[in-house]
């Protein structure tokens, strides 16, 4: 039995309480239970699929939009206890009614499912959304608590390990759903592509119900190329606090003493990885990490590099289908709360203030910085240059607007859905006036642009 802590009471049983009555009350009777496989499965479509997809996922970005109160929105109820309750039971309320609302649709986009890659591809989503909600709620009561209980590792992992058990008929959901994805997989071998959202759904069930401070069980501890001149090996990530990373890292820079300002310390020239006992997320975009540098020197400062030292371990979606940062991209972390920060990843250089901060959400996102709150378990220490991702078909030129950003549509004559700063892009198809585009400089994005964006001398011929 663990002994009870400073730190349950400042989660008070008020504020847990409303939590699981408003999220989980109505969700009795809906776990996943274990069953024998059953026989491949024959496809008899209830309309039309896309359709329903497309209905599907605008639930699914409405709940998401619901996301948890912040320690600022609870920080004006001060220290009374009923207040953040009735905070947390409000937005507990509308996340929950509003992801229900999304797996209803997503249940008749699987009706309307022609075969097993659109099956596949609809409960993988159906598995991130259900994810969504146990990491909201997380977010939700480390915010009631204050930043100095937020940032104590074992504290945090207590709370996060109540969360998993007290969850644990929707963790039930999400396994029911990639149970689902492994039959497929049996029946249908070669899904592939299809099968890319189960797997990191799958990935995140296992990661989200371990300790924060654990490392992943998918990495080796002992894998990790000799370094270039020397045994040294690469050290694998792993979290000293919440939201600290230790390990090897690849930098180009420079320790300074002070978080701003000064001479540098020692610099490094981004050839061969050094090893850090704590590198913490920056407080502001652009500011300086503070670290503990092991190897190849031993000291203490500031570490400010020409390139974000940190590694998504999971795609991240901008807009969600359209514009995302792949697994691997190299991003900033910043602004640390509790086990999550915001990770950024500049488009251009440098972004207008008001378009990436502080201003009002346009209608149609115009991408000039990549920015998502995530949790800091779903980044890691950039060990080794970065390489973008391949995308196949011809490269052409893009026309970009006065802005520096080409629209980019959801079909052939569809909505708008983004405007990315793409100067090139990979054709995928033509029809009519329209052009299927998919391109991952500076990020990855797929969707379509008008054919008077391509810059070609000879473009393929409409279909």
């Amino acid at each position: 039995m663990r002994s009870r802590t400073t730190f349950d009471a400042l989660l008070t049983v008020a504020a847990a309480s409303a939590l699981a009555t408003a999220l989980f009350a109505p969700l009795g009777g809906c776990g996943h239970v274990g069953a024998s496989a059953p026989p491949p499965k024959v496809y008899s479509p209830i309309g039309d699929f896309f359709d329903a997809l497309a209905e599907a996922r605008s639930a699914r970005d409405r709940a998401y939009a619901l996301s948890a109160p912040s320690p600022a929105e609870l920080a004006v109820a001060g220290s009374n206890e009923d207040a953040v309750a009735v905070i947390l039971r409000r937005w507990a309320t509308a996340r929950r009614d509003a992801t229900v609302e999304a797996e209803r649709a997503y249940e008749r986009a699987l009706r309307a499912a022609r075969g097993p890659e659109e099956e596949a591809e609809t409960r993988g989503e159906l598995a991130e959304l259900w994810l969504g909600v146990q990491e909201d709620v997380e977010i939700a009561l480390l915010a009631a608590a204050p930043t100095s209980y937020r940032d104590d590792p074992s504290l945090v992992s207590y709370v996060q390990l109540d969360i998993v058990e007290a969850l644990r008929p929707l963790r039930d959901k999400v396994a029911g759903h990639l149970e689902k994805c492994r039959f497929l997989l049996r029946d249908f071998p070669g899904l592939g592509a299809a099968m890319r959202k189960c797997e990191t759904a799958g990935q995140r069930l296992t990661e989200t119900g371990l300790p924060h401070g654990a490392p992943s069980p998918t990495r080796d501890a002992g894998a990790g190329a000799a370094m270039a001149g020397g045994p040294r090996t690469i050290v694998p990530t792993t979290y000293p606090k919440p939201c600290a990373f230790a390990g090897s890292v690849l930098v180009r820079g420079a320790v300074f003493a002070e978080p701003t300002g000064g001479a540098p310390l020692q610099t490094f020239d981004g050839v061969t990885p050094i090893e850090v006992t704590s590198l913490e997320a920056s407080d502001a975009p652009g500011g300086r990490y503070k670290v503990a540098v092991s190897w190849p020197y031993a000291l203490e400062g500031y570490l400010e590099s020409a390139e974000p030292p940190f590694v998504l371990k999971r795609q991240v979606d901008v807009v969600v289908t359209h514009v995302w940062l792949e697994k691997g991209a190299r991003v900033s972390a910043v602004e640390a709360r509790g086990p999550t920060a915001r990770a950024l990843r500049d488009l251009v250089s440098p972004p207008a203030p008001a378009e990436v901060a502080g201003a009002a959400a346009p209608k149609i996102p115009t991408i000039l910085r990549a920015d998502r709150r995530i949790f800091c378990r779903d980044l890691e220490l950039a060990a080794s240059p970065s390489m973008p991702p391949e995308a196949g078909g011809p490269l052409v030129k893009l026309k970009l607007d006065a802005a520096g950003v080409v629209p980019l549509f959801r079909a052939s004559g569809g909505r708008e859905v983004a405007r990315v700063p793409a100067s090139e892009a990979h054709i995928v198809e033509r029809k009519g006036a329209f052009a299927h585009v998919a391109g991952t400089v500076p990020l990855s994005f797929d969707g379509w642009i008008r054919a008077s964006s391509l810059l070609l001398a000879e473009a393929p011929a409409p279909r």
